[in-house]
Protein backbone atom coordinates (compact mmCIF):
# COMPACT_ATOMS: atom_id res chain seq x y z
CA UNK A 1 0.00 0.00 0.00
CA UNK A 2 1.34 3.43 -0.93
CA UNK A 3 1.78 5.93 1.87
CA UNK A 4 -1.18 8.31 2.01
CA UNK A 5 0.57 10.86 4.27
CA UNK A 6 4.24 11.74 4.41
CA UNK A 7 5.89 13.85 7.09
CA UNK A 8 9.29 15.42 6.59
CA UNK A 9 10.01 15.53 10.33
CA UNK A 10 8.41 13.56 13.17
CA UNK A 11 9.27 14.11 16.82
CA UNK A 12 8.11 11.77 19.57
CA UNK A 13 8.09 13.13 23.11
CA UNK A 14 6.77 12.33 26.58
CA UNK A 15 8.34 14.92 28.91
CA UNK A 16 5.86 17.70 29.64
CA UNK A 17 8.65 20.29 29.61
CA UNK A 18 9.42 19.51 25.96
CA UNK A 19 6.23 21.36 25.05
CA UNK A 20 7.89 24.70 24.24
CA UNK A 21 10.61 22.98 22.23
CA UNK A 22 8.03 21.12 20.15
CA UNK A 23 6.07 24.33 19.52
CA UNK A 24 9.24 26.06 18.36
CA UNK A 25 9.96 23.15 16.00
CA UNK A 26 6.42 23.29 14.66
CA UNK A 27 6.67 27.03 14.03
CA UNK A 28 10.07 26.82 12.29
CA UNK A 29 8.96 23.84 10.20
CA UNK A 30 5.93 25.82 9.00
CA UNK A 31 8.21 28.72 8.03
CA UNK A 32 10.42 26.40 6.00
CA UNK A 33 7.59 24.44 4.38
CA UNK A 34 8.44 21.25 6.27
CA UNK A 35 5.62 18.78 6.91
CA UNK A 36 5.86 18.32 10.67
CA UNK A 37 4.21 15.95 13.13
CA UNK A 38 4.64 15.48 16.86
CA UNK A 39 3.57 12.28 18.61
CA UNK A 40 2.84 11.88 22.31
CA UNK A 41 1.80 9.00 24.53
CA UNK A 42 -1.82 9.86 23.77
CA UNK A 43 -1.56 9.16 20.05
CA UNK A 44 1.39 6.79 19.69
CA UNK A 45 -0.79 3.68 19.31
CA UNK A 46 -2.84 5.08 16.41
CA UNK A 47 0.22 6.67 14.85
CA UNK A 48 2.22 3.44 15.01
CA UNK A 49 -0.64 1.45 13.49
CA UNK A 50 -0.86 3.93 10.61
CA UNK A 51 2.91 3.76 10.06
CA UNK A 52 3.03 -0.05 10.17
CA UNK A 53 0.07 -0.31 7.78
CA UNK A 54 1.75 2.01 5.28
CA UNK A 55 -0.68 4.92 5.67
CA UNK A 56 1.99 7.21 7.13
CA UNK A 57 5.62 7.60 6.12
CA UNK A 58 8.34 9.93 7.35
CA UNK A 59 11.60 11.29 5.99
CA UNK A 60 13.26 11.88 9.39
CA UNK A 61 12.67 11.22 13.07
CA UNK A 62 13.67 12.82 16.35
CA UNK A 63 12.95 10.37 19.14
CA UNK A 64 12.66 11.79 22.66
CA UNK A 65 10.33 9.10 23.98
CA UNK A 66 11.26 5.46 23.37
CA UNK A 67 14.02 5.46 25.98
CA UNK A 68 11.43 5.98 28.74
CA UNK A 69 8.17 4.59 27.32
CA UNK A 70 7.88 1.14 25.75
CA UNK A 71 4.73 2.08 23.85
CA UNK A 72 7.03 3.84 21.37
CA UNK A 73 9.05 0.64 20.74
CA UNK A 74 7.11 -0.52 17.61
CA UNK A 75 7.75 2.83 15.92
CA UNK A 76 11.41 2.66 16.92
CA UNK A 77 11.79 -0.85 15.49
CA UNK A 78 10.04 0.18 12.28
CA UNK A 79 12.35 3.18 11.87
CA UNK A 80 15.38 0.93 12.35
CA UNK A 81 14.09 -1.69 9.89
CA UNK A 82 13.22 0.95 7.27
CA UNK A 83 16.51 2.82 7.82
CA UNK A 84 14.70 6.07 8.52
CA UNK A 85 17.18 8.93 9.13
CA UNK A 86 17.07 9.57 12.86
CA UNK A 87 18.67 12.31 14.92
CA UNK A 88 21.36 10.31 16.74
CA UNK A 89 20.77 6.87 15.17
CA UNK A 90 19.74 4.27 17.73
CA UNK A 91 22.70 1.93 17.28
CA UNK A 92 25.06 4.86 17.88
CA UNK A 93 23.30 6.70 20.71
CA UNK A 94 22.70 3.56 22.77
CA UNK A 95 26.46 3.06 22.95
CA UNK A 96 27.45 6.71 23.22
CA UNK A 97 25.34 7.41 26.31
CA UNK A 98 26.99 4.51 28.16
CA UNK A 99 29.74 6.15 30.22
CA UNK A 100 31.50 2.82 30.78
CA UNK A 101 31.83 2.37 27.01
CA UNK A 102 32.81 6.00 26.40
CA UNK A 103 35.51 6.03 29.07
CA UNK A 104 38.16 4.14 27.02
CA UNK A 105 37.16 5.99 23.83
CA UNK A 106 37.76 9.37 25.45
CA UNK A 107 41.06 8.13 26.84
CA UNK A 108 42.14 7.00 23.36
CA UNK A 109 41.15 10.39 21.94
CA UNK A 110 43.38 12.12 24.47
CA UNK A 111 40.48 13.86 26.21
CA UNK A 112 41.03 14.36 29.93
CA UNK A 113 38.49 12.67 32.22
CA UNK A 114 38.55 12.36 35.99
CA UNK A 115 40.61 9.45 37.26
CA UNK A 116 38.05 6.66 36.84
CA UNK A 117 37.53 3.06 37.91
CA UNK A 118 34.77 1.21 36.01
CA UNK A 119 33.06 -1.39 38.20
CA UNK A 120 30.93 -4.27 36.82
CA UNK A 121 27.22 -4.48 37.69
CA UNK A 122 26.24 -5.74 41.12
CA UNK A 123 24.01 -8.49 39.68
CA UNK A 124 26.95 -9.81 37.60
CA UNK A 125 29.71 -9.51 40.19
CA UNK A 126 28.42 -9.54 43.76
CA UNK A 127 31.94 -9.97 45.14
CA UNK A 128 34.57 -7.68 43.63
CA UNK A 129 38.25 -8.63 43.29
CA UNK A 130 40.64 -6.94 45.71
CA UNK A 131 41.83 -4.80 42.79
CA UNK A 132 38.73 -2.62 43.08
CA UNK A 133 38.96 -2.19 46.83
CA UNK A 134 42.62 -1.16 46.58
CA UNK A 135 42.16 1.33 43.74
CA UNK A 136 38.95 2.89 45.04
CA UNK A 137 40.38 3.21 48.55
CA UNK A 138 43.36 5.06 47.09
CA UNK A 139 41.19 7.77 45.52
CA UNK A 140 41.25 11.18 47.22
CA UNK A 141 38.26 11.55 49.54
CA UNK A 142 35.54 12.35 48.87
CA UNK A 143 35.06 10.79 45.44
CA UNK A 144 32.13 10.60 43.02
CA UNK A 145 30.00 7.55 42.20
CA UNK A 146 27.74 7.40 39.14
CA UNK A 147 25.95 4.70 37.11
CA UNK A 148 27.09 4.28 33.53
CA UNK A 149 23.60 4.84 32.11
CA UNK A 150 20.94 7.40 32.83
CA UNK A 151 20.93 11.17 32.93
CA UNK A 152 19.76 14.15 34.88
CA UNK A 153 21.97 13.19 37.80
CA UNK A 154 19.99 10.04 38.53
CA UNK A 155 22.04 7.79 40.80
CA UNK A 156 24.99 10.18 41.00
CA UNK A 157 26.50 10.63 44.47
CA UNK A 158 28.91 13.58 44.55
CA UNK A 159 30.63 12.87 47.86
CA UNK A 160 31.46 9.31 48.88
CA UNK A 161 33.96 8.83 51.68
CA UNK A 162 34.80 5.13 51.75
CA UNK A 163 34.85 1.90 49.78
CA UNK A 164 32.14 0.43 52.00
CA UNK A 165 29.91 3.41 51.32
CA UNK A 166 30.43 2.89 47.59
CA UNK A 167 29.41 -0.77 47.90
CA UNK A 168 26.11 0.37 49.37
CA UNK A 169 25.41 2.86 46.55
CA UNK A 170 26.37 0.25 43.95
CA UNK A 171 23.25 -1.78 44.71
CA UNK A 172 20.76 0.94 43.71
CA UNK A 173 21.32 0.33 39.97
CA UNK A 174 22.30 -3.30 40.34
CA UNK A 175 22.09 -4.03 36.60
CA UNK A 176 24.42 -1.19 35.59
CA UNK A 177 28.15 -0.60 35.56
CA UNK A 178 29.37 2.10 37.93
CA UNK A 179 32.03 4.73 37.49
CA UNK A 180 33.99 5.67 40.59
CA UNK A 181 35.78 8.95 39.92
CA UNK A 182 38.00 11.50 41.59
CA UNK A 183 36.12 14.65 42.46
CA UNK A 184 37.00 17.60 40.21
CA UNK A 185 36.94 21.14 41.58
CA UNK A 186 36.57 24.14 39.26
CA UNK A 187 38.53 27.36 39.34
CA UNK A 188 36.69 30.67 39.61
CA UNK A 189 36.56 33.31 36.90
CA UNK A 190 34.61 36.58 37.22
CA UNK A 191 33.04 35.16 40.40
CA UNK A 192 31.71 32.12 38.55
CA UNK A 193 32.61 28.49 39.03
CA UNK A 194 34.20 27.31 35.78
CA UNK A 195 31.65 24.61 35.06
CA UNK A 196 30.13 24.53 31.59
CA UNK A 197 27.57 22.84 29.41
CA UNK A 198 28.95 22.29 25.91
CA UNK A 199 26.84 21.42 22.87
CA UNK A 200 27.53 19.73 19.57
CA UNK A 201 24.65 20.74 17.30
CA UNK A 202 24.79 19.16 13.84
CA UNK A 203 28.36 20.33 13.29
CA UNK A 204 28.14 23.55 15.30
CA UNK A 205 29.60 24.10 18.75
CA UNK A 206 28.17 26.17 21.58
CA UNK A 207 28.98 26.46 25.29
CA UNK A 208 27.35 28.19 28.24
CA UNK A 209 28.02 28.60 31.93
CA UNK A 210 26.27 25.92 33.95
CA UNK A 211 26.59 25.57 37.70
CA UNK A 212 26.21 21.97 38.87
CA UNK A 213 25.17 23.22 42.32
CA UNK A 214 22.55 25.84 41.38
CA UNK A 215 21.68 24.17 38.01
CA UNK A 216 21.47 27.64 36.43
CA UNK A 217 22.63 28.43 32.89
CA UNK A 218 24.15 31.71 31.73
CA UNK A 219 25.41 32.88 28.35
CA UNK A 220 29.15 33.40 27.88
CA UNK A 221 30.64 36.51 26.34
CA UNK A 222 33.11 36.34 23.47
CA UNK A 223 35.79 37.73 25.77
CA UNK A 224 35.12 34.98 28.33
CA UNK A 225 35.32 32.28 25.67
CA UNK A 226 38.63 33.62 24.47
CA UNK A 227 40.09 34.15 27.96
CA UNK A 228 39.15 30.62 29.07
CA UNK A 229 40.26 28.94 25.82
CA UNK A 230 36.93 27.39 24.91
CA UNK A 231 38.52 26.58 21.56
CA UNK A 232 40.00 23.46 23.16
CA UNK A 233 36.56 22.29 24.27
CA UNK A 234 35.19 22.96 20.78
CA UNK A 235 37.98 20.89 19.27
CA UNK A 236 37.33 18.03 21.70
CA UNK A 237 33.57 18.03 21.18
CA UNK A 238 33.99 17.86 17.42
CA UNK A 239 36.56 15.10 17.84
CA UNK A 240 34.04 13.11 19.91
CA UNK A 241 31.32 13.70 17.32
CA UNK A 242 33.53 12.50 14.47
CA UNK A 243 34.43 9.37 16.40
CA UNK A 244 30.91 8.34 17.43
CA UNK A 245 28.89 9.94 14.58
CA UNK A 246 26.33 11.63 16.81
CA UNK A 247 24.28 14.52 15.37
CA UNK A 248 23.38 16.38 18.57
CA UNK A 249 24.55 15.98 22.17
CA UNK A 250 25.78 17.87 25.20
CA UNK A 251 28.64 17.36 27.64
CA UNK A 252 29.77 18.90 30.92
CA UNK A 253 33.24 20.43 31.17
CA UNK A 254 35.19 21.86 34.09
CA UNK A 255 38.22 24.14 34.02
CA UNK A 256 40.42 23.42 37.03
CA UNK A 257 42.79 25.65 39.01
CA UNK A 258 45.61 24.16 36.93
CA UNK A 259 43.82 25.46 33.79
CA UNK A 260 43.13 21.89 32.71
CA UNK A 261 39.92 21.11 30.87
CA UNK A 262 38.21 17.97 32.22
CA UNK A 263 35.11 16.39 30.71
CA UNK A 264 32.75 15.41 33.53
CA UNK A 265 29.56 14.16 31.90
CA UNK A 266 30.43 12.56 28.60
CA UNK A 267 27.60 12.30 26.05
CA UNK A 268 24.01 13.31 26.79
CA UNK A 269 21.58 12.30 24.06
CA UNK A 270 18.28 13.60 25.44
CA UNK A 271 19.37 17.19 25.88
CA UNK A 272 17.35 19.55 28.07
CA UNK A 273 15.62 22.05 25.75
CA UNK A 274 13.54 24.08 28.21
CA UNK A 275 13.97 27.75 27.20
CA UNK A 276 15.30 30.10 29.87
CA UNK A 277 12.63 32.66 28.97
CA UNK A 278 10.05 30.27 30.41
CA UNK A 279 12.05 28.37 33.05
CA UNK A 280 14.35 29.79 35.71
CA UNK A 281 16.80 26.92 35.24
CA UNK A 282 16.24 26.59 31.52
CA UNK A 283 18.71 26.70 28.62
CA UNK A 284 19.44 30.08 26.99
CA UNK A 285 16.85 30.64 24.27
CA UNK A 286 19.58 31.22 21.68
CA UNK A 287 20.76 27.64 22.13
CA UNK A 288 17.23 26.23 21.90
CA UNK A 289 16.51 28.27 18.77
CA UNK A 290 19.74 27.08 17.16
CA UNK A 291 18.82 23.44 17.85
CA UNK A 292 15.37 24.05 16.36
CA UNK A 293 16.85 25.64 13.24
CA UNK A 294 19.47 22.94 12.74
CA UNK A 295 16.98 20.11 13.36
CA UNK A 296 14.72 21.49 10.64
CA UNK A 297 17.71 21.79 8.31
CA UNK A 298 18.53 18.17 9.11
CA UNK A 299 14.99 17.25 8.02
CA UNK A 300 15.37 19.24 4.81
CA UNK A 301 18.62 17.44 4.05
CA UNK A 302 16.94 14.07 4.61
CA UNK A 303 14.06 15.09 2.36
CA UNK A 304 16.48 15.90 -0.48
CA UNK A 305 18.62 12.78 -0.05
CA UNK A 306 15.89 10.20 0.50
CA UNK A 307 12.75 9.18 -1.35
CA UNK A 308 9.71 7.69 0.44
CA UNK A 309 9.57 3.90 0.72
CA UNK A 310 6.61 2.46 -1.19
Amino acid sequence: MNATKTYDLVITWVWEFDHEFVLKLQHKAAQLGIEFCHVTVYDIMNFSESVLSGNIHMHSLMDRASDVDDSFAPLKQWAIAQNIPTVNPYNISEKAINKALMQPILNELGITTPKTIVVPPFDQAYDLPQFFADNISNLTKPFVVKPALGGGGDGVVKSVWSYDEFLNHRQYHEWDHYLVQEKIYPKFYNNRRCWFRAYYIYGDFEAVWWDDETLIYHEMTIDEKQALNLFQVESEMKKIARNINMDFFSSEYVLTEKNEWVIIDYVNDQVDMRPKSRHHDGVPDRIVDLVVEKTCRFAQKCLIENTPIS
